[in-house]
Parts: structure tokens; C-alpha cells; sequence
């Protein structure tokens, strides 16, 4: 069992650090994470009461709560970001979506169902809010892929050519446990194939900006096609941005700022360290356009 902090911030502004349960370690195989002991220890064995999937009267909602703070994202409205903060069963904060800004206050009424009503920013009511929790998980999910073709763009040498493809995802639990896992796969030109499995020991941080959420995990080499430069036990971070900004691209369908960005520490893994996002990747990908599905290279994260 590992003790871990985590923290939120807004605006680079922290709002707490909270301490959070790693399950215990948990085996990699292909990619599915193998069911892990979710045990909790000390402070974090209270509930996170509204953390997981709900059902509202305006649509879905994921909340990710950490300790008294929460997270919520919607995929209407041109993508909206919910923050709050949690005082017993209620919880209060503000909304944020393509449309406009505002904020609400919700309550449980029972185990897993809410009630309340959301303002805009001028304080003028808007409505009533209702929903009922359908899991008690929150799930952090992303996949990127890039085709290189040529040496451009900071590329370094032929060695890096070929296909980078990652998956992976962290499910966080109402207990304040989390497991998480991805595969790194490099189809490359030049040298063998490989690729590595790692599990996410750590969420080092979770950032907050006027509309997106970036995930900084920390994580552990567990499977290795290439144990001679990127040996088991190699530690590294990744770093995933779920962000409805669009970016300049050349897809005929829009465009969001998602990224992906992964390093490994000391001189391990020289391979895996890439970076994925939905901009043009010109001469350097192919096609040269850029975003998912299709492009030369994109990245998808949600939340």
C-alpha cells in the first residue's frame, strides 16, 4: 500500500494538498489493468460521496472529488469544466462551458441522489438541478498517435521514425484509491518494434485552467519488449491535458487542445518519450494534417 499527495490547483493557485491511496500493485497485462486491492488506509477511507458518473436533467456528468474538492466535466454546451467544493452532503462552485459561466449549489438528498440550482453570473437564476449517480468511478481516459516520416520538427535522427502509439487510463474510486495503466507502443522504420506497459503509481498533480484539466501521473516500467534500454522498474511521468480549446488545424473537423506528453527518468527509455496533441504535424507526419480520427497525429483525453 503507498501513501501518495496529490493536489489541485486553479490558476496555479493550490487549493489543498490531500492525501490519496495507491491500490496496491496491480499487474499490467496487455492492456487491462488486473484487479488490484482497493484498501484504504486512515483519512482517506471516508467516502467521496460525489465522485463517479451521473445522469442530470441537462445531461451526463463525471465529478472527480478530492477530499473536499471536486472536478466535474460535460460534454454539452461546448464542453463545460465544474469545479466545487464539498461541506457534508453539500456542494457548491462554479460552471464554465461555451456558452457561459455561473454557479450552483446541489445536495444530497439521499445516497446518490442530488438536487439544487445553478445561477448565471450575474446571479440571476436559471434553473433547477437534479441527478442520480450511476457509478461511483471517475475515469481519466487517453490515446495518442503520431506517424513520423521525417526527421523535422525536433526530430533527431531516422531512429525516431515510424508509429507512437499510447493508451491508457486511471479509474478513481469513491474511496480516494485510484489504479491506472497505459501501453506504449513504437512501430518504428529503422530499428525493432517494441513497446512497454507501466502502471501509474502517482498522481502528482491535477491542474485547473479557465476551462481544462491537466493530470500529472507519475509511473513504473512493468513489462518491457526492450529490457536493455528500457528496463523494468524505469520510472517516468505522464502528463495528459483534456482541453476543449480548439487549436489551428487543417482537419475539417474541429479541433480540440488535448495532449499527451510522456519522459522517463535518468537515461531509460530514450524511445518512449514523446509527445502527442491535434495540431498540424506538416512534412514531419503523415498526413500532414493533424487531429482525430485520421490525422498525421492526435491525442484524445477525457475525463
Amino acid at each position: 500500500m503507498r501513501r501518495l499527495i496529490a493536489t489541485m490547483s486553479v490558476a496555479g493557485v493550490l487549493l489543498a494538498g490531500v492525501a490519496m491511496t495507491s491500490a496496491a500493485a496491480g499487474e499490467v497485462e496487455g492492456q487491462r489493468l488486473q484487479r488490484a486491492d482497493a484498501t484504504v488506509v486512515g483519512a482517506a477511507a471516508s467516502r467521496n460521496l460525489f465522485n463517479g458518473v451521473w445522469d442530470t436533467n441537462h445531461g451526463r456528468i463525471t465529478f472527480l472529488q478530492v477530499g473536499a474538492d471536486v472536478l466535474g466535466t460535460y460534454p454539452w454546451s461546448g464542453a463545460g469544466l465544474i469545479r466545487g467544493e464539498v461541506k457534508g452532503t453539500r456542494m457548491s462552485g462554479t460552471w464554465t462551458d461555451g456558452q457561459g459561466n455561473g454557479t450552483y449549489r446541489i445536495n444530497l438528498k439521499q445516497r446518490g441522489l442530488f438536487k439544487g440550482k445553478y445561477w448565471d453570473a450575474n446571479g440571476d437564476f436559471i434553473g433547477r438541478w437534479k441527478g442520480e449517480q450511476k457509478k461511483r468511478t471517475a475515469k481519466l481516459r487517453f490515446k495518442g498517435y503520431a506517424d513520423n516520416v521525417r526527421v523535422a520538427d525536433g526530430l533527431q535522427g531516422d531512429w525516431q521514425l515510424g508509429k507512437a502509439r499510447i493508451q491508457g487510463r486511471v479509474k478513481f474510486s469513491d474511496k480516494g484509491t485510484f489504479t491506472g495503466a497505459a501501453r506504449d507502443t513504437d512501430d518504428q522504420y529503422y530499428t525493432d518494434d517494441h513497446s512497454i506497459n507501466v502502471q501509474v503509481t502517482e498522481v502528482r498533480n491535477i491542474a485547473v485552467s479557465s476551462r481544462g484539466l491537466t493530470f500529472t501521473l507519475g509511473v513504473r516500467v512493468v513489462n518491457t519488449a526492450r529490457p536493455d534500454i528500457c528496463p523494468v522498474g524505469s520510472t517516468g511521468t505522464i502528463t495528459v491535458a483534456d482541453n476543449p480549446v480548439l487549436v489551428s488545424s487543417s482537419n475539417t473537423k474541429p479541433q480540440n487542445s488535448d495532449s499527451i506528453a510522456s519522459t522517463y527518468d535518468g537515461a531509460n527509455c530514450p524511445t518512449h518519450t514523446h509527445g502527442w496533441n491535434n495540431t498540424d504535424g506538416g512534412v514531419r507526419t503523415s498526413p500532414t494534417w493533424g487531429g482525430f480520427p485520421g490525422g498525421g497525429q492526435w491525442a484524445v483525453v477525457t475525463l
